[in-house]
C-alpha cells in the first residue's frame, strides 16, 4: 500500500495548522541544509527504525539512512491507513512542530526546499498572566525581534507574561509571581520605530529563565519566587526541561548571538543592554533584603562585561535625563548570566544590565501600569541609550 503525499497536500495540512508529515528528498545533504535553516525552531520528531525523538542538540538528525530506516510506504504497509494519523498523534503528544518521515519518492529539489522555507509552524495554546485569557501563538513567534538598525541591542529575557497552557495548573499564580518577573519591560524598553534592536520573549521566566546558564545550580524552570516561596506545584521532569530548553531557551540565545554578530560586523563593536526591572525594596531572595533601592542599578560585573568609560557615560546620561533620581553602579545588581556570558570588552562586545525601579511606571501593589509615566520613562531611557551608543562608536573610532 502506498500513500502519496504531494506538496499541495502539505500546504493543505499547513493551512489547517495540523502537525506536518514531511517527505524529504533522498539526498541527505539537502535535508541537512533544510535542518540548518530551521535550527532556531528545533522541535522535530523523526520516525525511523527505532521510532526515536531527536534531537537534543537543536534540530540536526544524526542518522539518516533511507536504506535502513523505514519509509512512509513501509510504515503504511505496517499501519495501513492509520500511518498518517499515528504520525500526527506522535507530533501532538510530543508538542512537535514538524514530523519528518523518510520517503523514497523523488520530489523536485526546488519544490521541497521552497516548501520548507514557507512552513507555518503549529500553534501552542498559552495563557496570558496579565489578561488571564488563552491565546494561540506560533512557536516561531515566542521570540520577538523589533529591528530598526544596528546602533544597539536591547535584550528583555524576563519580560514574558505567557505560560503554556499545559503548565498553567502547575504554576502557583499569586502576588509573588507578579513581584518576581519583569512585568511590562517589553514596553519600558520598547525601541519603537526609531533606532536600535529589541529582543524579547513571551514565555514567563518561571517556565523558562533565559537569563540563566544551563550550567547554573538553579534550574532553568521552576525557580522559587523572590520571597523564597515555590513557583511550581510539582517538579519539572528532565524530559520536559529538555523540551523547554529546545523550544524557548536555545532560540532566544541563538537569536541574541546572531544579533551581536551582525552589529559587530557592521559597526566593529557591539553594545547590548540587558533590560530588567526591580522592586523598590529588596525581597528575601535578593542581594539586599529589606533595603531601599536606587531608581536605576547599572550592572557591569565590576566593569568586566563592558568598557568602563561606556558604562560610566550611560550613568551620566541617566542622571541627566532623570534629574533627582538615583543611579547606582553594580549595586544591588552586578549583572546576571547574559551580562557575564556575553560581555567581552576585550573583543569590543559590551553588555550592560539595567535594573530600574518598577515604581517608576506602575503600582507595585496592584500591578497597575501607569501608561503616561511608562511613556516618559521609555523616551528618556532610549535617549540615554542612543547617546551612549553614539559615545561607544566615537570611543572605538578614536
Amino acid at each position: 500500500m502506498n500513500i502519496a503525499i504531494t506538496i499541495d497536500n502539505l500546504r493543505k495540512m499547513t493551512s489547517q495548522k495540523t502537525p506536518l508529515v514531511v517527505p524529504h528528498w533522498f539526498d541527505g545533504r539537502l535535508f541537512l541544509n533544510i535542518c540548518e535553516h530551521l535550527r532556531d525552531n528545533p522541535e522535530y520528531i523523526f520516525l525511523g527504525k527505532e521510532d526515536y525523538s531527536v534531537p537534543k542538540t537543536g534540530g540536526f538528525l544524526e542518522s539518516m539512512n533511507p536504506n535502513v530506516d523505514p519509509t512512509i510506504e513501509e510504515l503504511a504497509e505496517k499501519y495501513g491507513d492509520k500511518a498518517i494519523e499515528i504520525a500526527h498523534k506522535k507530533a501532538k503528544d510530543n508538542e512537535a512542530s514538524l514530523i519528518l518521515l523518510w520517503t523514497k519518492r523523488g520530489y523536485g529539489q526546488l519544490d521541497i526546499t521552497a516548501h520548507f522555507y514557507n512552513t507555518i509552524y503549529d500553534h501552542i495554546k498559552f495563557v496570558n498572566l496579565l489578561t488571564k485569557k488563552k491565546e494561540d501563538i506560533k512557536l516561531n513567534q515566542v521570540i520577538q525581534v523589533n529591528k530598526n538598525n544596528q546602533d544597539f541591542i536591547i535584550s528583555n529575557p524576563h519580560s514574558g507574561a505567557f505560560v503554556p497552557n499545559r503548565y498553567i495548573d502547575d504554576l502557583i499564580v499569586n502576588e509573588w509571581l507578579f513581584r518576581s518577573f519583569d512585568i511590562y519591560t517589553d514596553e519600558v524598553y520598547d525601541v519603537g520605530r526609531d533606532s536600535g534592536t529589541q529582543l524579547y520573549n513571551l514565555i514567563n521566566r518561571y517556565i523558562a529563565n533565559l537569563n540563566k546558564s544551563l550550567f547554573d545550580v538553579e534550574p532553568i524552570s521552576g525557580q522559587v519566587y523572590l520571597n523564597n516561596s515555590p513557583s511550581l506545584k510539582r517538579e519539572i521532569s528532565e524530559k520536559e526541561r529538555d523540551k523547554i530548553i529546545r523550544l524557548f531557551y536555545i532560540p532566544y540565545h541563538n537569536t541574541l548571538k546572531n544579533l551581536i554578530k551582525q552589529m559587530k560586523d557592521a559597526k566593529g563593536f557591539a553594545l547590548i543592554i540587558d533590560g530588567h526591572s526591580m522592586n523598590s525594596v529588596g525581597l528575601e531572595k535578593t542581594f539586599d533584603p529589606g533595603k531601599q533601592r536606587p531608581d536605576f542599578s547599572i550592572g557591569t560585573r565590576l566593569d568586566s562585561s563592558c568598557e568602563r568609560k561606556i558604562s560610566d557615560y550611560l550613568c551620566l546620561q541617566l542622571n541627566q535625563e532623570f534629574s533627582g533620581l538615583k543611579v547606582w553602579k553594580n549595586k544591588p545588581y552586578k549583572g546576571g548570566s547574559i551580562t557575564r556570558n556575553y560581555g567581552r570588552p576585550e573583543t569590543k562586545i559590551n553588555v550592560i544590565q539595567i535594573e530600574l525601579k518598577r515604581a517608576l511606571y506602575m503600582d507595585e501593589n496592584t500591578f497597575e501600569k501607569h501608561s503616561e509615566n511608562l511613556h516618559e520613562l521609555n523616551e528618556g531611557l532610549l535617549r540615554a541609550i542612543r547617546n551612549t551608543a553614539q559615545f561607544a562608536q566615537d570611543f572605538y573610532k578614536s
